[in-house]
């Protein structure tokens, strides 16, 4: 919880009354022509450097409301990419508050890019709600590419990235790879 609106009322409020009472009791000692001629213009300058103070407060606010907003929604995916049955799978898990989703799934070795949507499989286009693992079974494109490129996937996990509408995130465990 935050404290920054119940210390921002104590401020304001202890203001107004520290206010009201230099006032009266400033007000009550004057004669009247130096009340208009001194107090008067004396507190107006202070009310616009308090109203200052107070725009200026304001655009902090602002900021850190921003900046918590963004943090929130920043997009955040744990992948896990392993074996089963002679088949890549890869496990997508959404850790953010919003839904992730999927497009492509992709490997990059040798200048070349091979994109699973592009190929006959499926496009991807998977919606992953807060908490919720999707695993993709990459058997039939790891087959269409080792049969039309000669590459085998197997080999090349570390070249895997899984795709976004926000951003390409690389696998936090890979269990294909050797052990070094």
């Amino acid at each position: 919880m935050s404290y920054w609106p119940v210390i921002c009322l104590v401020l304001s409020s202890t203001a107004a009354i520290l206010g009201f009472g230099a006032g009266a009791a400033t007000g009550s000692t004057m004669n009247g022509v130096d009340f208009k001629d001194v107090f008067i213009p004396m507190f107006s300058a202070l009310g616009g450097w308090v109203s200052g103070a107070g725009a200026l407060a304001a655009v902090g606010t602002t900021l850190y409301l921003y900046r918590k907003q963004e943090e929130e929604n920043e997009e955040e995916l744990e992948v896990v990419v392993y074996a089963e049955y002679g088949a890549i799978r890869v496990d997508v898990t959404c850790l953010s508050r919003h839904p992730a989703f999927v497009t492509d799934i992709f490997f990059e070795f040798d200048d070349a890019t091979y994109w699973m949507s592009k190929s006959d499989v499926k496009q991807l286009n998977s919606r992953i709600s807060y908490k919720e693992m999707k695993t993709f079974d990459l058997n039939l494109f790891q087959h269409e590419i080792q049969r039309f490129a000669g590459v085998d996937l197997m080999a090349n996990t570390d070249k895997l990235s899984v795709e976004t509408t926000f951003g390409d995130y690389d696998p936090d465990r890979n269990y294909l790879l050797p052990k070094t």
